[in-house]
Order: structure tokens, then sequence, then C-alpha cells
């Protein structure tokens, strides 16, 4: 391959090249550079990831997961045992026994959402059992947590949990976990 492109180069007189490199406001080299890369694409197709759809896919998940952690309702584990009264240890039991939810970035930063405390500081009604049914799988129980429940008043399930809705709630989970058309 790359001696396909060094014999094009070649060809093609440095006059030219001099002359097309600052037509475009480039240096000789970044134009030769540029030559060599269209060259190659034209061989090998676009660089990889460009048609991609599980990169693609994995690129969405991280800019989501990204935005997820920079919401302004979510809190540190020092933040959250504040809120709670409780040490640091007891948030990280908490979530070890589905009691409460965590979500975990992508370097190693976890972060809490606020909305699962009431203003108390207790737990929102039902939250161990949603996270029991969902699998306490961070990413994915926030994400339907912050779903609109179809009651037709647009709230999330969480605050229809708070709200009292706590069995509709629940089996609406619960045909989430099972992979129903909800």
């Amino acid at each position: 391959m790359p001696k396909f492109v060094v014999t094009k180069i070649t060809q093609t007189e440095s006059t030219d090249l001099h002359s097309c490199a600052v037509e475009r406001g480039m240096s000789v080299e970044e134009y030769a550079r540029n030559l060599i890369t269209e060259a190659v694409n034209e061989r090998t197709g676009p660089p990889y990831g460009v048609n991609d759809p599980p990169a693609a896919g994995r690129a969405r998940g991280v800019r989501r997961l990204s935005e997820m952690l920079s919401r302004k309702d979510m809190r540190t584990a020092e933040e959250m045992a504040e809120s709670m009264g409780i040490s640091t240890e007891d948030v990280d039991g908490l979530h070890r026994a589905y009691n409460i939810l965590r979500v975990d970035g992508l370097d190693g930063e976890t972060k809490y959402p606020q909305w699962q405390l009431n203003p108390d500081g207790t737990l929102i009604d039902g939250l161990e059992e949603a996270l029991a049914i969902l699998g306490n799988k961070g990413p994915t129980a926030y994400r339907i947590l912050c779903e609109i429940f179809p009651n037709g008043s647009d709230t999330t399930n969480y605050q229809c949990r708070r709200d009292g809705e706590k069995k509709h709630v629940l089996r609406r989970l619960q045909a989430i976990a099972r992979g129903d058309y909800v």
C-alpha cells in the first residue's frame, strides 16, 4: 500500500505540490500527508471507527455516562454520608446491600443521585426493592428510575415511588427487567 502512495506523490512535480499546499494554506509536508491519507483511504476505506456501529455505540455510552455523572443532582459519597448522617463506609455498605444507587464512572469516579433521599435524609420508600429488581447496575438503574412514569403526570419513576405509587412502579420495573415492552 505505501508503495502506491509514494509512487503517486513522486510522479507529481514538486512545484505543483508547493503551489497546491500554498493555495490551501498548508506546508508542503502537511499537504503531502493529506495526499497520503486520501490515497490510503481510497484503497482501504475510511479509518477505523468512522463507519463502525459498535464503536459509535460505545462512544455514545461513554458520553452519556459522563453527562450522567456531571448532573447537578449527583453527589459524592462524602456528600451523601453528610446528608444521611452516616459515614462513607456505611454509604458503601448500603450500596453493596442494594439499598442505595451508585453510578460508577470509567475513571473510578463514583456518585450517588440525591433524589434517592427524602428531605430528612432517609431513603425513599421501596428503593431497595427497585434496585433488587434492576440488579443495582448503576447507569441502567439510574436511567430507568429517571424515566417518565406513564401515568400522564410527567413524573419520573422515582418521583412516583416517593409519591406512594410504589406498587405500580415496581410492576413496571419488573416488566422492564423481564424485557417486556412497556
